[in-house]
């Protein structure tokens, strides 16, 4: 049987998604566990030029609704980024990122390889396929924004391992 686009997109980021709210618990336990604010660990940056970790998640379940909408031939599907959220929204958002994804049936997905997929900002546009956008720029994307989620968190201390982020176990 085929792997398919759909499984290949739906199938990882919901899997992933699901690990993140883990992940997300744990830095919400760190925070109490350390008399730490929330805000300032939802503020904490691994460099100065990157997001900080609020801001990663919201970029995680960007490229979800991004990744969801081209493939299945809609139009982009932005979800705005939102200042000061708590651990408990950003949890329900990737929660509702997950409902999102699983919304998106096999067969919007499956057979668009070839599909036409067009993003366009200020400064550039890039077209793509199906098949891609989603391995050069949906997945990258949503894994880098993660990577950052798990590195932010390790950097300062919380306990989230390799199972935490390879979404296994």
């Amino acid at each position: 049987m085929p792997l398919g686009l759909h499984n290949a997109s739906v199938g990882l980021f919901v899997r992933h998604l699901e690990k993140l709210s883990g992940i997300i618990d744990k830095g919400a336990a760190f925070a109490e566990a350390k008399k730490l604010d929330p805000a300032v660990l939802l503020a904490t940056r691994l460099y100065p030029d990157m997001w900080a970790l609020g801001r990663q998640i919201q970029e995680v379940n960007k490229h979800v609704y991004w990744a969801c909408s081209l493939l299945s031939g809609q139009e982009r599907k932005d979800v705005a980024a939102q200042e000061g959220l708590t651990f408990a929204q950003l949890k329900e958002s990737v929660a509702k990122t997950v409902e999102y994804a699983k919304s998106i049936p096999a067969g919007k997905i499956d057979g668009g390889e070839g599909r036409a997929v067009v993003l366009a900002f200020p400064q550039m546009k890039l077209d793509f396929t199906g098949e891609s956008y989603l391995f050069t720029f949906a997945i990258p994307n949503f894994f880098f924004h993660l990577t950052s989620v798990y590195g932010i968190l390790r950097h300062v201390g919380c306990d989230v391992g390799k199972r935490d982020f390879l979404a296994i176990g």
